[in-house]
């Protein structure tokens, strides 16, 4: 037995790789939720869009394959807080879109894309 108070170096080691795994772990989980919100942001905003620009063409009797301006869906359509820009890089949406297609993140990230059947269960 020794008689000198403290921790030995080893059981410090020992310490600090266990404190070392567990953050691991936590960096790993926290990584993952950011790209997670991020993909559901992207296609929340798809949504959004799609919605607005299948208003507006009802309203106006427009047929689909017609281009439209984004600003055309201010603010009656779409608020003018909105966000519309892909939450991982920044990029704006188009700024003409297409009745009848739903618009696309502006990074092309295949998690970040929506699709109006997914609401419906098809």
């Amino acid at each position: 037995m020794r008689n000198t108070p403290g921790y030995t170096l080893l059981e410090i080691m020992i310490c600090v790789g266990i404190i070392g795994i567990l953050l691991l772990g936590v960096v790993i989980s926290y990584t993952k939720y950011i790209e997670r919100s991020q993909a559901i942001s992207c296609r929340g905003n798809a949504k959004l869009l799609y919605s607005a620009l299948n208003e507006y063409a009802v309203d106006h009797m427009i047929r689909p394959g017609t281009d439209v301006a984004l600003t055309n869906l201010y603010p009656r359509y779409l608020s003018t807080k909105a966000e519309l820009t892909c939450p991982h890089s920044g990029q704006s949406y188009s700024s003409t879109l297409t009745v009848g297609s739903v618009p696309q993140c502006p990074e092309s990230i295949p998690e970040h894309a929506w699709s109006p059947h997914e609401d419906i269960g098809l």
